[in-house]
C-alpha cells in the first residue's frame, strides 16, 4: 500500500464497465482500478460480462462483480440491486452506453450515491452511426440521463467543451484528467522481443504500426488504402495490432489491392509496446476519438508518429504537430505523403518528453481528488 493508503482506506468505489476485453477504455480503467486499489479505496468492479485480457492484470484488492449477463442493457436489473443493497459511495462508469445505464439505474434507485460519468469519445460523433427514430431518442435521453452526474470527466480539454454544448451543462460539473497511459511496466515491456517486427526488419523492410480494435471508427481501410503504393514499392510493411468485426473487410481489401504479402493483422496482442519501440512510424488513422492512449504510448516508446486530426484528442497530444504529423480524417494522398515523409525524415522530435505529461501516478491523483473530493489529497503539478 502506498503512503496515501491510510488517507483513503475506507472509502468505497464501484466502477462499472460491459467487459475487460481489449480496448482503450477498458485499459484506462483497469490501470485507474489497479491504482485506487494500491492507494487503499475499496474498488468494486461491476461488469457486465467477466471477461477479457485484462481481468488477469487487476490487482488482487480489486472485487470484481459479474452481472452474469451478455449485454451493458441486460446488466441494468443488477446495477440497480448493487446500488439499492451495497450503496456505494461512489459509482464511476466509462463509455456512453455503459454511462447511460448508470445514469438509468442510478435515477430509478433513487440514489444518493456519488455518479461520475466518463466519456472516453467524442460524444456527437458517436450518434452519427444511429439513423431514424433510434438517433433521435439517443441525442433525447442522453442529455436527460447525464444530468444524474455529479460530474463529467473527460480526458481531452476539446471534448470536455463539445461535451458541454451537447449536454447544456454547468461547467463546474466537468472536469478533464488525462489517461493515466505511461507507467514503468510499459518501458519494461517495450525492451521484449518482437518476433513478427524481427522477421520483416530481417528482411531489410521498414515497419509502419498502428494498434487499436478493428473497427469502421480506427478507418483502417483508409490507412491500407494509402500504404498500398509504399507496399507495392517493397520497402515496408504494415502490421496492424487488434481484433474486432472489420477483420474480414480489411482482409478482403488487402487481398482487393494485392498487399498479401506486407501487410499483417495479427490480432490483439498484451504487449503492443514492444512493436512500438521498435517499428520506423506509428499511424492512428482515426475517424474520431477521445484521448488515443496508443498514440501517447507509441511516444512514449520512442515511436515517429502521424495522426488524422480528429475530434478530439489527437491535435491535444500532439499539440499542433509540434510532436507529430497531423493530416486530414479520410485524405488518403495526404495520408501517403506524410507516410513518405516521416519514413525518410532525418530528424524527428522525442516524443518521449511529450509522453511524460500523462505519468499514471499523477493522473491517479487526479482522479482520487474529483472522486473524493472532500479528502485532502496533494494535488499533481503539471
Amino acid at each position: 500500500m502506498t503512503e496515501d493508503g491510510p488517507r483513503y482506506a475506507g472509502r468505497r468505489l464501484s466502477i462499472f464497465l460491459p467487459s475487460l476485453e481489449g480496448g482503450g477504455a477498458e485499459q484506462v480503467m483497469t490501470s485507474l482500478a489497479n491504482g485506487f486499489a494500491e492507494r487503499g479505496v475499496d474498488v468494486t468492479l461491476c461488469l457486465a460480462r467477466a471477461s477479457g485480457p485484462y481481468l488477469s492484470e487487476l490487482d488482487q484488492r480489486v472485487n470484481v462483480k459479474p452481472l452474469g449477463i451478455s449485454g451493458v442493457a441486460k446488466a441494468f436489473p443488477g446495477l440497480l440491486r448493487h446500488l439499492l443493497k451495497d450503496k456505494p459511495e461512489t459509482l464511476m462508469a466509462a463509455m456512453r452506453h455503459t454511462n447511460l445505464v448508470a445514469a438509468a439505474a442510478h435515477f430509478f434507485a433513487r440514489s444518493r450515491t456519488r455518479l461520475i460519468l466518463n466519456e472516453r469519445s467524442a460524444v456527437e460523433a458517436q450518434f452519427e452511426a444511429f439513423r431514424g427514430t433510434l438517433g433521435r431518442l439517443m441525442l433525447r435521453v442522453t442529455p436527460l440521463l447525464y444530468q444524474r452526474a455529479d460530474l463529467v470527466i473527460a480526458p481531452a480539454a476539446a471534448m470536455a467543451k463539445a461535451l458541454r454544448k451537447f449536454l447544456a451543462m454547468p461547467a463546474n460539473r466537468f472536469k478533464v484528467i488525462r489517461n493515466p497511459v505511461m507507467d514503468p511496466n510499459v518501458l519494461k515491456l517495450s525492451q521484449a522481443r518482437w518476433s513478427l517486427g524481427e522477421r520483416i526488419a530481417a528482411g531489410g523492410k521498414q515497419i509502419i504500426l498502428c494498434a487499436g480494435r478493428l473497427v469502421p471508427v480506427k478507418d483502417y481501410a483508409v490507412m491500407i488504402e494509402a500504404f498500398a503504393p509504399v507496399g507495392r514499392e517493397g520497402a515496408a510493411h504494415l502490421v496492424i495490432l487488434g481484433e474486432g468485426p472489420e477483420r474480414a473487410n480489411l482482409e478482403q481489401l488487402v487481398r482487393d489491392l494485392g498487399l498479401e504479402d506486407c501487410v499483417h493483422l495479427p490480432g490483439f496482442v498484451k504487449n503492443p509496446y514492444s512493436a512500438m519501440a521498435k517499428c520506423d512510424l506509428f499511424v492512428s488513422s482515426s475517424q474520431f476519438e477521445g484521448l488515443p492512449n496508443a498514440l501517447i504510448q507509441a511516444l512514449g516508446c520512442g515511436a515517429r508518429v502521424i495522426s488524422t486530426d480528429c475530434e478530439t484528442g489527437p491535435y491535444e497530444i500532439l499539440e499542433g504537430g509540434r510532436w507529430g504529423t497531423l493530416v486530414p480524417v479520410g485524405d488518403v494522398p495526404a495520408l501517403e505523403t506524410a507516410i513518405r515523409a516521416a519514413l525518410n525524415a532525418k530528424d524527428w522530435p522525442d516524443g518521449r518528453l511529450r509522453a511524460a505529461y500523462y505519468d499514471r501516478e499523477r493522473v491517479i491523483d487526479d482522479y482520487l481528488s474529483a472522486i473524493f473530493p472532500n479528502e485532502p489529497t496533494v494535488l499533481s503539478g503539471d
